[in-house]
């Protein structure tokens, strides 16, 4: 028993010993995403910021993934995403806190996200599912490069309480010009209603 407790404290002190040269040689953080200006069907002027932050000390890993926009001038169209994920290095899902806003309110969800289904799809984004006890949300991103400068976005976001849902649809193709400057087009539709769909023409710049 003592032989034990010896080897089991040798054990802790070597692994104590080594995490924070662990945690050195993989601390790193990764800033991307966009800023994007576009004008829209309905003659606002729309500024999007998509902004995803990433760090990892050791195998602990944490990232932010979100999206903030508004139908200028009219500060009332406000509307937040953002998501803190939470886990392991290389390890799918993770710990997802989803926070949504508005001009008027704030909603906040816990669940998981899942990186890894797009990226083995060839394509990036995410999948998440999150719930406040009331409502069930799922939110799904996924785009791909199709060649030649173009690449093709599609973003999905389901909320349901179980006897009634609602969902809301992007679909976006996006053509490089040069230095992180690309054009794009979307068309945004809520609930999978085509008429009372925005179509917006824009620019963006890769941050």
């Amino acid at each position: 028993m003592k032989a034990l407790k010896n080897m089991t404290l040798a054990l802790l002190l070597y692994i104590c010993s080594q995490s924070p040269m662990i945690a050195q040689e993989k601390e790193m953080i990764a800033v991307n995403g966009s800023l994007e200006l576009a004008v829209t069907s309905a003659n606002y002027l729309h500024p999007r910021i998509v902004d995803n932050i990433a760090a990892t000390v050791g195998v602990i890993t944490a990232e932010h993934i979100g999206l903030n926009e508004l139908d200028y001038p009219d500060i009332n169209t406000y509307f937040g995403w953002n998501s803190l994920n939470l886990g392991f290095l290389g390890i799918e899902p993770k710990i997802a806190l989803l926070a949504k806003t508005t001009a008027y309110e704030t909603s906040i969800k816990a669940g998981i996200s899942d990186q890894s289904i797009v990226h083995k799809m060839n394509g990036y984004g995410f999948i998440e599912l999150t719930t406040d006890g009331k409502l069930l949300g799922l939110d799904v991103l996924y785009g791909t490069n199709l060649g030649n400068g173009f690449a093709g976005q599609i973003l999905l976001s389901n909320q349901t309480d179980f006897q009634k849902s609602y969902t809301y649809t992007e679909l976006q193709l996006n053509k490089n010009l040069c230095y992180g400057v690309s054009i794009f087009g979307r068309i945004e539709t809520p609930n999978f209603q085509p008429t009372k769909s925005t179509y917006l023409l824009g620019i963006s710049k890769k941050i």
